[in-house]
């Protein structure tokens, strides 16, 4: 009877395990930028990348990039031009237009797949402060349509399929600036078991749309 009573608790702890809520915390703005994931007592800071991980990745960048050069050598000498790939930055290196569309891109492209995922997500403190800007009065109000119509659709979706606990979105324009400010910060949760069923359904959709 004694291992019918462990085998009852390893499956007790192995149930709490899977549906404990692993969580996403971001935060876009001029003055901080970061982006950390976690899990019970595990976490893991995904921007920006301590020093110890910046010095690994610049070693690797630094070997690929002279991979690179006897590749490209090797292609002049053949006669061939070598093609420049334009370089990707991440979270941090988004200007505030780009930061926008990026994350309505991910949440829309995500389609009916995202009604899976978003229904067992909750999202603490979601807050997006967007002042809109440009050169003249007509290049703000073309700039501040543009950046509603691509942002309210994406707000639209997660309002009606997750639950957003004291949600905080202002969108405005400011006539007295030259230039678009965000301030975003919010802290996703889902269950564990959920989060990996749904990203098996959910990533190969979004990879196409986002191509």
């Amino acid at each position: 009877m004694t291992w019918l009573y462990v085998l009852a608790v390893i499956l007790i702890l192995f149930v709490i395990i899977l549906f404990s809520p692993a969580y996403l915390e971001g935060a876009y703005s001029k003055d901080s930028t970061y982006l950390k994931a976690g899990w019970l007592f595990v976490k893991y800071d995904i921007y920006p990348v301590d020093e110890e991980k910046k010095k690994k990745r610049k070693l690797k960048a630094i070997k690929k990039q002279k991979k690179k050069e006897l590749k490209d050598a090797k292609a002049v000498r053949k006669g061939k031009i070598p093609k420049e790939k334009k370089k990707k930055h991440l979270f941090g290196g988004l200007a505030p237009m780009e930061f926008l569309e990026l994350m309505a891109t991910i949440v829309v492209g995500m389609g009916k797949s995202a009604v899976t995922i978003l229904r067992r997500t909750t999202f603490k403190d979601f807050n997006l402060d967007v002042s809109v800007g440009g050169e003249d009065a007509a290049v703000t109000a073309i700039t501040y349509g543009k950046i509603c119509s691509f942002t309210y659709p994406a707000l639209g979706i997660l309002h009606a399929n997750s639950k957003m606990k004291n949600p905080k979105v202002n969108i405005f324009a400011d006539y007295q600036k030259e230039n678009v400010d965000v301030n975003f910060s919010s802290t996703a949760k889902i269950p564990l078991i959920m989060l990996v069923v749904s990203l098996l359904w959910i990533v190969p959709s979004l990879i196409k749309n986002i191509r």
